[in-house]
């Protein structure tokens, strides 16, 4: 004990005391040892926090000493140095942060001010920090997400939501725009029921290798024998759900030197859009049509002189 190795006498006198229970010294000295082990762990504990604060590393100061706490039990020392310790790591974290925010790092900002408050626990100038930063890297995320929405990348918005939402569970700008991102994505014209005429499943290929593998439908339309018009038509109810619709078209690899095709789109049967006339040679190209209000949507395929075209990727935008 004269060491320092409290641990190992302790261990001697638990011995001693299970073969002599009621020996007055065995139970003295054991009580002088407990109480010089207790002392030793707190002085090392402190002297640990010490140089963790004189390093500027507050946290792991206040973690010392609150472990130390828990183990020893709370006296004026640890209070106090609790006490300065908190002090000083807030005033760290609330720097970290703010350091943060000059850069527009509002995440960083607000996972230090958390970090923070799981330690030192509720704090009235770190609850206002963690509520203004929230709010700052939700508002920053909404409008990235606009972006995306503004450019038609609905999987990247959602994505780019749902990785904030793991982060800020809950949280109404993100919760709310989530929301929108569902309400603006285009419905594939797939998932509606055809009333009237309807397509055939020709695996699509043309003559310059676009990937279908990612289209949300296609249909290839026309055909390699008849010189003459020939027209391929399907009608949907769509209940004035949409404003307008979207589709790719380009000519099919089989189709005719001398073929071409056109789509016209007609709403409640009124003609409200006409594509250009594509033949062999023609890129692929996107047809928007206004169908604002329409409660039936038709589209008719013309093509003529063994003209055979794709009619792919077709979708409804709210």
């Amino acid at each position: 004990a004269d060491a320092g190795d409290y641990t190992n006498a302790l261990r001697t006198l638990s011995g001693g005391l299970n073969k002599y229970p009621e020996d007055a010294e065995l139970t003295a000295k054991q009580t002088e040892y407990t109480e010089a082990l207790a002392a030793k762990n707190k002085q090392d504990a402190l002297d640990q926090a010490a140089q963790y604060a004189a390093a500027g590393d507050y946290k792991s100061a206040l973690e010392t000493v609150q472990e130390a706490q828990k183990l020893l039990g709370s006296d004026a020392d640890f209070l106090q140095k609790t006490a300065e310790y908190t002090e000083s790591y807030k005033s760290a974290a609330l720097e970290t942060a703010a350091q943060y925010e000059k850069t527009s790092d509002y995440l960083n900002a607000y996972k230090t001010i958390q970090t923070a408050m799981d330690l030192v626990g509720s704090d009235s100038s770190l609850n206002v920090k963690l509520s203004l930063y929230a709010q700052n890297y939700a508002s920053a995320v909404a409008a990235q997400a606009d972006e995306k929405i503004a450019a038609k990348d609905f999987a990247g918005a959602r994505t780019l939501l749902t990785n904030a939402l793991k982060e800020l569970p809950g949280n109404a700008t993100l919760t709310a725009k989530m929301t929108q991102v569902s309400s603006s994505q285009p419905v594939s014209l797939s998932t509606l029921s055809v009333l009237n005429g309807g397509w055939n499943a020709t695996a699509p290929e043309d003559p310059f290798g676009n990937d279908y593998s990612d289209a949300v439908n296609y249909v290839v339309l026309g055909d390699d024998y008849w010189r003459s018009e020939q027209l391929y038509s399907a009608e949907y109810r769509v209940y004035g759900n949409y404003s307008s619709m979207t589709f790719n078209l380009v000519p099919y690899k089989d189709t005719a030197t001398e073929g071409t095709g056109y789509v016209q789109i007609y709403a409640d049967d009124v003609l409200v859009q006409t594509s250009p006339v594509i033949g062999q040679k023609t890129d692929q190209l996107t047809v928007t049509a206004s169908i604002a209000g329409a409660e039936y949507l038709k589209i008719v395929v013309h093509t003529q002189e063994c003209g055979m075209i794709i009619v792919s990727d077709v979708q409804l935008w709210p």
